[in-house]
């Protein structure tokens, strides 16, 4: 039997040059799709992490806020001291609730180190600064100290007028509560 040419009985040898040009055009397009995918992954890296500093930022100032160390009035555009990078903003609104305020604290990056369209805000209720609480007076005190039985230095009495000041209290046997064993 001799072979013939272009005959379909025999082996394969190659592939045909469409096979190749398709086979390309696949790897092509798995590229593409895989370096959108990185590139939208790189993107949303970078957003979480400015959402994160944000957050921390605007955390660190609403926590200031409700300690006293900044003063509870509205704010636009203060920067923050322990990162020039970022701004706040502050604002009282009066609810339902008398004298409490919702403080809503929103933090952006400044103006300088660049436009990037992160912000942050964080809303608690806070002591109204408006509203202010009487001191106790002395007769108050007086009213509540009258029922109380303590001493001078603040320490409770025992009620017997021991001279060293102390009270010994006995151990409990078996170490437990009340005396109970485990």
């Amino acid at each position: 039997m001799t072979r013939r040419r272009g005959s379909s009985c025999g082996r394969r040898r190659a592939l045909s040059l469409f096979e190749v040009i398709l086979a390309l055009a696949i790897l092509a397009g798995a590229i593409a799709v895989i370096s959108e995918l990185t590139r939208n992954a790189g993107r949303n890296a970078v957003r979480s992490s400015e959402l994160t500093a944000a957050q921390l930022v605007c955390e660190s100032v609403m926590s200031e806020l409700s300690a006293g160390i900044i003063e509870p009035a509205p704010a636009n555009q203060m920067q923050f001291s322990a990162d020039p990078e970022w701004v706040y903003s502050i604002q009282l609104n009066r609810g339902e609730l008398e004298g409490l305020v919702a403080a809503t604290v929103t933090v952006e990056p400044s103006e300088e180190t660049s436009p990037r369209g992160v912000s942050f805000s964080l809303v608690r209720w806070i002591p109204d600064p408006g509203i202010e609480i009487p001191d106790e007076t002395d007769e108050e005190r007086q009213a509540t100290g009258a029922d109380d039985d303590s001493s001078s230095n603040g320490t409770p009495s025992t009620g017997n007028n021991a001279s060293s000041g102390s009270v010994t209290v006995p151990p409990t046997s078996g170490g437990g509560l009340n005396g109970a064993r485990p």
